[in-house]
C-alpha cells in the first residue's frame, strides 16, 4: 500500500467542552486553599494505569509537602485497594475520591487541578485524558510510551517518565514547587492541543488527504 495513503491520528478533544468553568468555585467547593496543589488523576482505576503508584508517590511526597492533596476521580477494579490503603494512611484527610462522576461533571473536577496525572497507559493507546488535561490548563506527566511521544516533548508541553514509582515521585515534587514551569508546561500544551488535536483538526486531516475521483 501507498504510504501516502495511510493516516495514523491521535485522539481528540471537543474544545466546546471545555469552557466557562469557575476554578476557584470549583476548588472551594472541595475545601482547597489558595496555597494547595492538587495532585489528579481522572479515568478508570484498572491496574494499567498505575493509580496505585500514584498514590505511594503521594503519600512519599506529603511527607514533606503540607500544601500537598490529591484528588482521584473515576472508578475500577483497584480503588478498593488504593482506597484501604489511603485511609489507613496518616493523610487520609488529604486524598479525595469521587467514584464514578458524570462526565459532565468531570471538567469541575479536573479545573480544581494543578497537575493531572497518567502514571502509566497501555502501548496501543492514545490516551484522551491527556488532551482533557491540556484543555484544562494543566501541567501533563505521562508516560514516557510512544502514543504520548506521538503528542508530547519531555519538558516543552508535559513531563514523560518512566513507570517506575522513583520517577513519578521526582515529576510531582518538581512541578509542586515551580508554579512557574507548570504553567509554561500547561500553556504550551494548551496550544498545541487547540491547533493540532480537536475533532475538528483530525476531521480535516481525514479530509484533505481523501479523494473523491
Amino acid at each position: 500500500i501507498d504510504p501516502s495513503k495511510i493516516l495514523v491520528t491521535p485522539n481528540a478533544v471537543d474544545p466546546n467542552k471545555f469552557q466557562d468553568i469557575d476554578r476557584v468555585s470549583s476548588r472551594a467547593q472541595l475545601g482547597y486553599r489558595p496555597t494547595d496543589t492538587v495532585v489528579g488523576f481522572v479515568g478508570s482505576v484498572f491496574p494499567y494505569h498505575g493509580v496505585d503508584h500514584l498514590l505511594r508517590a503521594f503519600l512519599a511526597l506529603r511527607a514533606n509537602d503540607p500544601d500537598l492533596r490529591l484528588l482521584i476521580v473515576g472508578d475500577g477494579e483497584t480503588l478498593p485497594a488504593i482506597r484501604l490503603t489511603a485511609k489507613a494512611s496518616a493523610y487520609s484527610s488529604d486524598i479525595t475520591f469521587t467514584g464514578n462522576v458524570n462526565y459532565d461533571q468531570v471538567r469541575e473536577y479536573m479545573s480544581a487541578m494543578d497537575m493531572g496525572i497518567m502514571p502509566k497507559s497501555n502501548w496501543y493507546g492514545s490516551p484522551v485524558k491527556i488532551f482533557e488535561y491540556a484543555m484544562m490548563n494543566l501541567a501533563v506527566i505521562a508516560p514516557d510510551n510512544v502514543p504520548c511521544r506521538d503528542v508530547m516533548v519531555n519538558k516543552e508541553n508535559g513531563l514523560l517518565i518512566s513507570e517506575e514509582i522513583g520517577d513519578l515521585k521526582g515529576a510531582i515534587a518538581l512541578l509542586a514547587k515551580d508554579g512557574e514551569l507548570r504553567s509554561k508546561l500547561a500553556l504550551a500544551f494548551h496550544k498545541q492541543t487547540l491547533e493540532s488535536h480537536t475533532w475538528q483538526s483530525v476531521s480535516d486531516s481525514i479530509l484533505s488527504r481523501c479523494s473523491f475521483d
